[in-house]
């Protein structure tokens, strides 16, 4: 049996996933040792019990997670759900919990359950729910700068804190997106302050020049001083840093047909605060 348990183990552990045992008459909750970097804690970690678990959790999951345990208490039903951690070195991380209730003459006494990172998947879900939205406002007949600005809002915040959207033809951003509309504003300022360039080596230009796309894991207050053009932006970009942290990016192109208008090349810039 020792022997089988450590395979199981070994297993799980290969597959990032952590298991784990609520007893309810104790409060007891014990976690497998994958557990704990699963959350952002210590290989090894313990909890207290299920409310120093339940206080791990962001707010809304632990609402949500709070509702699944008391109905596996009380009824013994087994769920399942996707949740979110924040994690210092990797940023936001979803997670798969799935748990049964153990009964005993109709009675709860333990939960047990698995957690998995399923990052990459909700990572390509919500990839292929931004295209197939995008897909269908771009066969829409409406303006193209309307157009191109409705697909900049599809990406936030789903995909991006911030998304500019800029026309091969034009070297504005036609269209830019955040969750603040005071943030907008200032975006299309600053644009309007520092023209892009469009022999730039990187960015947008560059992008829609070569055709590849270009990915910026980590955009710190250094590398933003480095590309300011005068001592004002350099500034600006030291408080930009030090109100969003660090961030990543990535700019990427694509080839559309947009409505009242002939075939283009966009380039699409997506912005994401690290830890995100």
């Amino acid at each position: 049996m020792r022997g089988l348990e450590e395979r199981l183990r070994l297993a799980l552990e290969g597959t990032e996933t952590g298991f784990w045992e609520w007893f309810v008459d104790t409060d007891v909750v014990e976690w497998s040792d994958a557990m704990g970097p699963l959350y952002g804690l210590p290989r090894g970690y313990q909890p207290s019990g299920v409310d120093d678990f339940l206080r791990i959790l962001e707010p809304d999951d632990r609402e949500q997670m709070g509702r699944h345990v008391q109905a596996a208490l009380e009824h013994g039903t087994p769920y399942e759900m996707d949740l979110r951690v924040v994690l210092p070195d990797k940023g936001q991380r979803w997670l798969h919990a799935r748990a049964r209730a153990v009964q005993s003459d109709g009675r709860t006494e333990r939960i047990t359950g698995l957690l998995s990172d399923v990052t990459e998947r909700r990572q390509r879900e919500e990839a292929h729910a931004f295209l197939d939205a995008a897909s269908q406002v771009l066969a829409r007949s409406m303006d193209p700068v309307e157009t191109l600005e409705e697909v900049a809002r599809l990406a936030v915040p789903a995909l991006a804190d911030w998304c500019a959207v800029q026309l091969a033809d034009d070297q504005h951003a036609v269209a830019v997106a955040h969750v603040d509309p005071e943030k907008v504003r200032w975006a299309h300022e600053l644009q309007e302050r520092y023209p892009p360039d469009p022999d730039a080596p990187t960015g947008a230009p560059a992008v829609i020049r070569s055709g590849r796309s270009e990915l910026y894991p980590v955009i710190d207050s250094a590398l933003l001083e480095a590309a300011a053009l005068d001592d004002g932006l350099a500034k600006l970009a030291d408080a930009v840093a030090r109100a969003t942290g660090p961030m990543a990016a990535i700019a990427d192109q694509l080839l559309v047909e947009l409505p009242a208008s002939r075939d283009d090349d966009i380039a699409l810039l997506g912005l994401r605060r690290l830890g995100q």
